[in-house]
């Protein structure tokens, strides 16, 4: 069971992460009742359901998300399992941003950065610290957010984290105003995107946040043109959605 069922949730991340979501979703059904059947591997069946709550949560329904969400988290909870709780919390906080309730993501965040960054593995820490940092600038702490971002690249976050995990960093160096610095990283971004066959979603956000630093550098003409490129991107994935969300 453990085997199978682990089998089928990567097969479903591994849709996720194409934008076949009605296949993910497929996967993960399949997994749930042998993972779940399997009292002995308890976490095994934690990570899958957070995946079914990212993709509810991807979908924009934080409130069939919520249930994944603290059914994997009383399963972390029970077996210590504290690389699971940070993701997890880090997810709960992404409800809290759809659901306009910033300033208790941005707590809940800060939380899990002085909780876990520690014993993370170099690479989680850095996305708790750049998730932390764009929570701040969603509240408006600019200065924190900057400096966050500081730390964040010093440590060599922005040359171990893939595009999934980098595009808060465009917001930030905008906001601070470090125009050149951000069309640097857009640039990185659309093209790391591009060779790694990311998912249209991630595309289209890579894009998306070069047209905003173009369009802030008065380029507009070039911006239009990474806007219709997003906005082919998330045409493409209607035919990708799950059957709930057609």
């Amino acid at each position: 069971r453990y085997a199978r069922g682990t089998l089928l949730h990567d097969i479903g991340d591994a849709a996720f992460a194409d934008g076949r979501y009605a296949d993910a979703d497929g996967a993960y059904r399949a997994a749930e009742p042998l993972l779940d059947a399997d009292v002995e591997n308890r976490r095994a069946l934690s990570l899958l359901l957070t995946s079914r709550g990212r993709l509810e949560r991807a979908h924009g329904y934080p409130d069939r998300a919520r249930p994944f969400y603290e059914r994997a988290l009383a399963l972390q909870q029970a077996t210590s399992y504290d690389d699971g709780i940070s993701q997890t919390l880090n997810a709960l906080a992404v409800l809290h941003q759809l659901e306009g309730r910033d300033i208790e993501a941005r707590d809940l965040l800060r939380q899990v950065v002085e909780r876990y960054a520690g014993s993370a593995p170099p690479w989680r820490a850095h996305i708790m610290r750049l998730n932390a940092a764009a929570a701040m600038l969603r509240v408006g702490d600019v200065d924190d957010a900057v400096a966050a971002l500081d730390a964040y690249q010093a440590a060599g976050g922005d040359a171990q984290l893939g595009v999934i995990h980098r595009l808060p960093e465009v917001d930030i160096l905008l906001a601070a105003g470090r125009l050149t610095r951000a069309l640097a990283v857009a640039d990185a971004l659309v093209d790391g995107a591009e060779q790694e066959a990311l998912a249209g979603e991630f595309r289209a956000q890579a894009h998306l946040r070069r047209a905003t630093v173009l369009q802030r550098l008065a380029r507009p003409s070039a911006a239009l043109d990474d806007l219709a490129r997003a906005s082919a991107q998330w045409e493409a994935m209607r035919r990708t959605l799950t059957a709930s969300d057609f």
